[in-house]
């Protein structure tokens, strides 16, 4: 059992952190001494990463965005069919995240003592991962409090517009660390997302790509909001167009998953078969929505193949919040192209999201470029992820010459049709990062609300609560919100 850890909040957010799951989470506090060296520390922090994320928050924004709706095999569910949240609901994930983010400081930390600058880059590109993450469901956070152990129980919180710009200038220094220490140590096998077999050491040039990448989401994220319009511009105009500045591959994490207990896939795990190959519990749950389905059989996708299976002879949905329900048998399942195995790599950014973020950004007269090459090239990713050809991809797109949410000539809002078929690829697979795309535009425009007699509210719900940790332990700093106020950058 691992000791109490001492990071985040109050002594009640520190009584979660007793766990035995992390056997590389090993750091008791990032301001003492480490136990172990920054090496040691990267691997099951990036582990923990792809768990919090691929496995928590994108479960939370596949309910939330209309990719997921639940089968008539179970009663439960109640707040992601009604919205009617609690401070209960799903406060793992700010624990969990806070957690995980911990353990990147202490690299970070330890490493800069040490000249692993390319360490240092690596966990501050984490941090900033993490953090976007965590402001893009919450809002306001504690940052500059947030690593001060026991000295500070109860943190104050700040804006979260600060924090994002905070973050950005750390991606700057990251790119900066990784480009002008060429004799540093490069992490090796500890590297479980970049490192390449061939050279057996990490690769530094997709950790910069990944960096710019994620850059870029959360420039584009601020670009709305008025007064942060000509920073996001500014900021994306010095990264440039070139060619190979952002990611052309999918950026994805594996430990080295086995078929065993706690081993597995953590998402394959908890939707599909558990280690001894029977059905998992929720994955007789958890059904994709009438709408999802509706959204590839329009439009003769090839991908509803890999993205579901077929109830029968066709694809059957449910409707989030409806009743009756068909039970998991007489609805469709979860496809080969989000399982891929229990050892398959879990998903932190895809190329897709890339490309469509690169379309975006020459569309808004941010980048230089091809807006249409990248928008190709996204959809293009997307079916390769998926284990389709260039062949389908480029099948599809012909097939629908004219259909303006698959042709982008044919498109009266370039912006609409890029961020359509970014949430055709993000489905199940980066669900969180669709739901922030649907705040931030307002596409796809008729993402449906659950039709539950029970719904709260009037519109889909913008963020999570504080959880009930902070409330109850920090509440004169914990800011007072609903579901349904909005994150800073949401003023669609």
């Amino acid at each position: 059992m691992k000791k109490i850890k001492t990071i985040i909040l109050s002594a009640a957010a520190i009584s979660l952190m007793v766990s035995c799951k992390d056997y590389l989470d090993i750091n008791d506090n990032p301001n003492q001494a480490l136990n172990a060296t920054p090496q040691s520390i990267l691997a099951g922090a990036l582990s923990t990463t792809a768990n919090n994320i691929y496995n928590t928050a994108n479960s939370y924004g596949a309910w939330t965005v209309g990719y997921w709706g639940k089968s008539g095999d179970v009663n439960g569910y109640a707040p992601e069919r009604t919205y009617n949240y609690t401070t209960s609901f799903y406060q793992g994930l700010w624990a969990d995240i806070y957690d995980n983010l911990n353990d990147y400081k202490a690299v970070e930390n330890a490493a800069n003592k040490a000249g692993l600058s390319n360490h240092e880059a690596i966990a501050l590109i984490m941090e900033a991962y993490n953090f976007q993450a965590l402001i893009d469901q919450y809002g306001d956070v504690p940052y500059n409090d947030a690593f001060k152990g026991a000295d500070v129980l109860t943190p104050k919180y700040d804006k979260a517009e600060d924090v994002y710009k905070t973050l950005i200038a750390n991606l700057t220094k990251a790119v900066d660390l990784i480009k002008n220490n060429p004799s540093a140590t490069v992490p090796k096998t500890e590297d479980i997302m970049f490192y390449d077999a061939g050279l057996k050491m990490s690769d530094l040039t997709k950790w910069v790509k990944f960096a710019n990448t994620l850059k870029l989401r959360m420039l584009m994220r601020i670009s709305g909001v008025p007064s942060l319009a000509s920073f996001a511009s500014s900021e994306i105009g010095k990264m440039g167009s070139v060619e190979g500045t952002y990611l052309s591959t999918d950026a994805l994490v594996n430990p080295g998953y086995i078929q065993s207990a706690s081993k597995q896939n953590p998402f394959w795990n908890r939707y599909n078969q558990t280690p001894t190959g029977t059905t998992s519990t929720e994955a007789t749950y958890v059904r994709p929505t009438s709408y999802a389905i509706d959204q590839y059989e329009l439009n003769n996708d090839p991908r509803i193949a890999k993205f579901y299976n077929k109830a029968g002879n066709n694809y059957v949905g449910v409707v989030l919040g409806g009743d009756p329900l068909p039970a998991s048998g007489a609805s469709s399942s979860f496809g080969p192209g989000i399982f891929k195995g229990y050892n398959a790599s879990s998903v932190i950014m895809l190329a897709a999201e890339s490309n469509f973020l690169q379309a975006e950004a020459i569309s808004r007269g941010y980048l230089t470029g091809d807006a249409k090459d990248k928008y190709t090239k996204g959809i293009q990713a997307s079916f390769l992820y998926l284990g389709l050809t260039l062949a389908d991809a480029n099948g599809y797109i012909t097939a629908n010459a004219g259909n303006p949410q698959v042709d982008f000539a044919a498109a009266a809002n370039p912006i609409e049709i890029i961020i359509y078929q970014k949430y055709l690829a993000l489905n199940s697979l980066e669900s969180n990062e669709a739901l922030s795309e649907y705040r931030r535009t307002g596409f796809p425009a008729d993402v449906p609300l659950s039709v539950d007699p029970l719904r709260v509210g009037s519109g889909i719900p913008t963020r999570l609560l504080y959880p009930l940790s902070e409330i109850s332990t920090n509440s004169a700093n914990v800011p007072k919100a609903t579901q349904w106020n909005k994150i800073f950058w949401d003023v669609n």
